[in-house]
């Protein structure tokens, strides 16, 4: 097994914790680097499944669909227009579990991390929208599945992501992750993660972080409304007084039905962390009596040790730090 984990301070983006391997000068399972001869290189990147749907709903919060809005959410469905269909390689979309079948609200599918509604809502306005968001949120990179990396600029050609990015299929770093989550706890302000805060020589400063915000297009009630929906997800949960919002994610071991990753994102309004958990040879994840292995189950469990002690550490007052509530909290579809 293999784990790694980034927290982000919100508002400033200084990175205050940094995990990516037992060893310092081996394998980076956190992010990546330039090597000597300038070609980016590293195991930083992972398929992140359906934590990052949160820049999915993101993107739709920001194009006005309501929380309350009622998607069709049958275990399995095809998307014709995507190629998933029961003649294709990949077949239809299929959900884990549909709790509320046949449709959910937009707030409901998100807590019970339902496929097919946010394939669906990926394909709408369609995958480049929702990677435009993730870009602009702190997701500075995606991997294609054969290993390439695609740094994100306004202007890049994203036409080889398809509408499978809603759902997380494309490789992402967990720097890039927690960064991510610190804009949304900021605020929906993004705030660029660095290492270093000054560089001094004989008593002298010479470097200087810059400190500059960047506001990523959402209004305050659209990340309101966000953080609200992710502060329902069980597994971000925190029993120290804490407000937190988060959401897991795990994706297959190529054709088997084992887990190869299992995530754990989310954030207070103080920090923001990523855990990201796998295997050094990308073999599947299994317990030692057999059991698999999911984001809600390990991941997370990391995720809440870590942000409950480094909260404990830092001093601050969780009542200074406490969500909005959106508006109007929306019901679920079958009051609606």
């Amino acid at each position: 097994w293999q784990a790694a984990l980034v927290a982000v301070e919100p508002g400033t983006g200084r990175v205050l914790a940094y995990y990516g391997g037992a060893d310092g000068t081996g394998a980076d399972h956190a992010g990546w680097y330039f090597d000597a001869g300038g070609v980016p290189t590293g195991f930083g990147q992972h398929p992140p499944d359906s934590s990052f749907k949160i820049y999915t709903l993101a993107e739709a919060l920001r194009q006005g669909i309501s929380l309350s809005s009622v998607w069709d959410s049958p275990d399995v469905k095809e998307f014709p227009d995507s190629g998933r269909t029961y003649q294709s390689p990949t077949g239809p979309v299929r959900n884990a579990a549909a709790p509320c079948q046949p449709a959910c609200t937009l707030w409901e599918a998100t807590v019970a991390s339902l496929n097919v509604p946010f394939f669906e809502l990926t394909e709408r306005p369609g995958a480049a929208k929702v990677i435009d968001m993730a870009r602009r949120a702190g997701i500075a990179a995606l991997w294609t599945p054969d290993g390439q990396r695609v740094d994100l600029e306004p202007d890049t050609d994203v036409s080889m992501f398809t509408t499978e990015i809603g759902n997380g299929q494309f490789g992402v770093t967990v720097l890039d992750h927690a960064s991510g989550m610190a804009t949304f706890a900021a605020g929906g302000q993004r705030a660029g993660a660095h290492f270093v805060r000054e560089v001094t020589r004989d008593g002298v400063r010479v470097y200087a972080e810059q400190l500059t915000r960047a506001n990523i297009g959402l209004t305050t009630k659209q990340v309101d409304e966000l953080t609200w929906v992710l502060s329902q997800v069980p597994s971000a949960q925190l029993d120290n007084g804490w407000d937190a919002a988060g959401k897991t994610g795990t994706w297959q071991a190529g054709t088997t039905t084992r887990n190869a990753h299992a995530w754990m994102v989310g954030y207070t309004g103080a920090l923001a962390a990523a855990v990201w958990l796998g295997t050094t040879d990308g073999s599947p994840l299994v317990t030692r009596d057999g059991a698999d292995v999911f984001g809600s189950t390990h991941a997370a469990a990391i995720w809440r040790q870590f942000m409950t002690e480094a909260l404990a550490h830092s001093g601050l007052d969780p009542a200074q730090y406490r969500f909005r509530p959106p508006a109007t909290i929306p019901s679920p579809a079958a009051a609606a």
